[in-house]
């Protein structure tokens, strides 16, 4: 767990294993999370996204990929 400063907004970060699986914004008027889905985690996403919403289910297909996860 680490707490950053970037373009004046904290930051929080947790970590497993040296990689970022999860990252706190907060605002002023609520809080952005942002979710690092790597293979892994993308993989059983996609084998059980029968479970999730439609809402959900276009969000993460609208997602852009990046080099180290979705």
């Amino acid at each position: 767990m680490e707490q950053g400063w970037e373009n004046g907004v904290y930051e929080l970060k947790y970590r497993k294993s040296g990689k970022s699986f999860c990252t706190m914004y907060p605002r002023e008027k609520g809080m952005c999370l942002l979710i690092i889905f790597g293979k892994i985690e993308r993989e059983k996403f996609e084998n059980s996204r029968r479970d999730f919403s439609e809402h959900i289910n276009n969000f993460y297909n609208n997602i852009r990929h990046y080099h180290d996860g979705k």
